[in-house]
């Protein structure tokens, strides 16, 4: 197998994928990632999956041979399931990377624009979730009201705002139920 020139295919496949995709990652690491090495990281596997594919399928064939047959014929039985497991596994792994590039090429292309209109405030992880918000204001509306600062507690207490949040909604529209200073005040 190791005299055998499809074993240059492999290591050249596999090598230029390694360089490119790790020149890739310390890039990403340092913040941006120069266009030329984005498009070999999407685009290099169009040859080199055939290549080393290619590679991989010869180098089973070679180490089939006619002496395991004989030899050793658990290791003929299990270069030929290799074998028909690339069948199905090549095109798959090509599919991904078709996949991958699709996604990465429209994800690069798509500049990040800043919303217009109402925006909600940034979280500290980045997104735009109005579950702080609200709970803020529904606290603070019902700190003016009845039940003043224990009610407030109350919501900005709850573990779970996500999912019980509407206890919090009909209690603060039950207490302002219960004149019309106290509607007034939070509304």
């Amino acid at each position: 197998c190791q005299q055998h020139w499809s074993l240059f295919l492999i290591v050249i496949a596999w090598g230029i994928t390694e360089v490119v995709r790790y020149a890739f990652y310390f890039c990403n690491l340092l913040g941006s990632v120069p266009y030329p090495i984005f498009w070999l990281r999407y685009s290099l596997f169009m040859v080199l999956y055939p290549m080393g594919i290619s590679g991989e399928l010869l180098q089973a064939l070679v180490a089939m041979g006619a002496h395991w047959k004989v030899a050793n014929p658990l290791w003929y039985r299990m270069c030929l399931i290799i074998l028909l497991l690339y069948v199905p596994g090549s095109p798959g792994m090509i599919g991904n990377m078709w996949g991958n590039r699709k996604r990465s090429f429209k994800k690069r292309n798509t500049g990040k624009e800043e919303p217009q209109g109402v925006v909600w405030p940034k979280t500290k992880s980045g997104d735009r979730s109005s579950m702080a918000t609200n709970r803020n204001i529904l606290a603070a509306a019902a700190a003016v009201g009845p039940g003043a600062m224990e009610a407030a507690a109350r919501i900005t207490e709850e573990k779970k705002w996500r999912f019980a949040y509407k206890k919090h909604v009909l209690d603060h529209v039950t207490q302002s139920l219960q004149s019309p200073d106290a509607c007034l005040a939070m509304a």
